[in-house]
């Protein structure tokens, strides 16, 4: 993956491009209080930094020097902080059944097929979705 399909895929996905920062030629026009990537000549590759910058205090995450391993990871980070901030804004989610919880976060099909192909995932799904976990076992066991 590149940064250009990273980006795309962040689009896709629903992720506003105000909520990342990717070397400036994506994303947020400023890095500030943002998951951020840079690329930086290192000492023998080319660096891919992974950071989060907080009141200019800038802490890296990681570093790569391949540029698809960059964007995986940052496209899985980016987009699960994304999912666990809608989850956190849909009211009375403890009143709501699995199945409405899963429609709500818009978690359902991902959570499907992550039943049939990964099963840790899923569990992880559940989780953020304030299962109990022997609900959680029965379901995904």
């Amino acid at each position: 993956m590149t940064l250009s399909e990273l980006h795309n895929k962040l689009q896709e996905t629903g992720v506003p491009s105000e909520s990342y920062y990717l070397h400036g030629l994506y994303g947020s026009s400023n890095d500030d209080g943002k998951v951020a990537l840079s690329i930086n000549r290192g000492k023998h590759f080319i660096e891919y930094e992974i950071y989060r910058m907080s009141r200019g205090q800038r802490t890296t995450e990681n570093v790569f020097t391949e540029e698809s391993k960059a964007c995986e990871y940052l496209f899985k980070k980016i987009r699960d902080s994304w999912i666990l901030k809608k989850i956190h804004q849909i009211q009375d989610l403890k009143n709501m059944s699995i199945e409405a919880r899963l429609v709500a976060s818009g978690l359902k099909d991902e959570f499907e097929y992550c039943l049939a192909h990964d099963k840790t995932r899923a569990v992880y799904l559940l989780r953020w979705l304030e299962v109990e976990q022997s609900v959680i076992n029965s379901l995904v066991h």
